[in-house]
């Protein structure tokens, strides 16, 4: 009788730990996992909450390796100096300035000149005020060319930048009369490209090159255009 009452317990004993095994395994297939970004010790306390749940908790992080490899420390352009221009939002046409302050402190001397006209100058401001335009976002800056300090090679660039806009019609009305000294130098090879990429391409369509007295003819085809880029000016 002791046996069979030995034997009876035996089997129910594993019957139960059978059920108990499953009943594991049921939960295991329940749970459901969540991650949170590892910052500091709250956010691990804050997983101490999840620890009586169904739910699991996992740790993250965004400080890879390769981050910290290529983190780069980028300078916002309207902290740097040099060549600039500021769009206008109604015509998109474009002011061209140079400046040996931050960007940002220029733009606020025309932001200044549109607010108070009487006292400060701007043809940023006056093309605004004329018009009857919004004032531009400093949204609408952009850095041209950054250089760190006055003189001919700050005043060569922004001349430059002045011709080309011009050029390209796409400088506001109160510019577009400013003349410098650099114009004619800048239709000279400006002359000079347009013949040289014509050239080029007639002698891509050709497929033959030029013989010398090609060559002859457009080197004197050449100075009589600079020529007379130079007198018209």
């Amino acid at each position: 009788m002791h046996n069979i009452t030995k034997k009876e317990n035996k089997i129910k004993y594993k019957i139960q730990t059978k059920n108990l095994r499953n009943k594991n395994t049921e939960n295991d297939n329940t749970n459901k996992w969540t991650t949170f970004t590892y910052i500091n010790n709250p956010i691990k306390n804050l997983t101490k909450l999840f620890e009586n749940t169904n739910i699991k908790t996992a740790f993250e992080t965004n400080k890879i390796l390769l981050n910290i490899i290529n983190t780069t420390h980028k300078i916002n352009d309207t902290l740097k100096t040099g060549i600039y221009k500021i769009e206008c939002t109604d015509c998109n046409k474009c002011y061209v300035g140079q400046t040996k302050k931050q960007l940002k402190k220029r733009y606020s001397e025309h932001l200044n000149a549109y607010k108070k006209p009487n006292i400060y100058k701007s043809n940023l401001a006056t093309h605004a005020i004329n018009n009857g335009h919004e004032f531009p976002n400093i949204n609408n800056m952009t850095l041209l060319k950054n250089i760190s300090y006055k003189g001919n090679i700050m005043n060569i660039w922004e001349n430059l930048h002045i011709y080309k806009h011009k050029t390209n019609n796409k400088l506001i009305e109160e510019q577009i009369q400013t003349n410098t000294k650099h114009d004619t130098m800048f239709k000279t090879l400006n002359i000079e490209d347009t013949f040289r990429t014509q050239q080029k391409q007639q002698n891509n369509s050709d497929g033959t090159g030029t013989s010398k007295n090609n060559r002859y003819s457009t080197r004197t085809s050449t100075a009589n255009r600079l020529k007379m880029g130079t007198q018209s000016d």
